[in-house]
């Protein structure tokens, strides 16, 4: 069951940024059919199951990778610095890249504003959104959004 909840995240994940496969959703009610089931008492066939999820999930996963790639580009390595600033910031892993998305969307700043070109909106210090995925680095602030 922990499996399929993973699996099924990460499906929707991609779904969010427009892929889906069919056969996911398919052997996702495969296998919760097969949890309601009196053969789901016999472990071979629960070690059958088992191995059955890790395939869809590979399969999930490879349908993720592709969905960030088309729609963020390829994630390359970023040296960041490891001082600490003052302020706060977000750090992003990566889990969400949809949300991720329409965060920065929806927290950006025009040119100009900001604390590294000596702006600001008045009504506090902007800090930095940090995502590693997409190597965006955007000024935010608590209250844009």
């Amino acid at each position: 069951m922990y499996g399929l909840k993973g699996l099924c995240a990460y499906a929707h994940h991609a779904e969010a940024l427009g892929h889906t496969d069919p056969r996911v959703y398919a052997d996702v009610q495969r296998q919760l059919h097969f949890l309601c089931s009196p053969a789901a008492a016999s472990v071979p066939d629960v070690l059958d199951a088992c191995f059955a999820a890790g395939a869809t999930n590979f399969r999930v996963m490879e349908m993720l990778s592709n969905a960030h790639s088309s729609t963020f580009g390829h994630p390359v390595p970023t040296p960041v610095s490891l001082n600490p600033l003052p302020g706060k910031a977000i750090l992003v892993t990566g889990h969400d890249m949809h949300d991720m998305h329409m965060l920065l969307e929806q927290t950006q700043v025009g040119a100009g504003e900001g604390r590294a070109n000596g702006g600001g909106c008045g009504r506090g210090d902007w800090h930095a959104l940090v995502c590693f995925h997409c190597n965006n680095v955007l000024p935010y602030s608590t209250h844009a959004v």
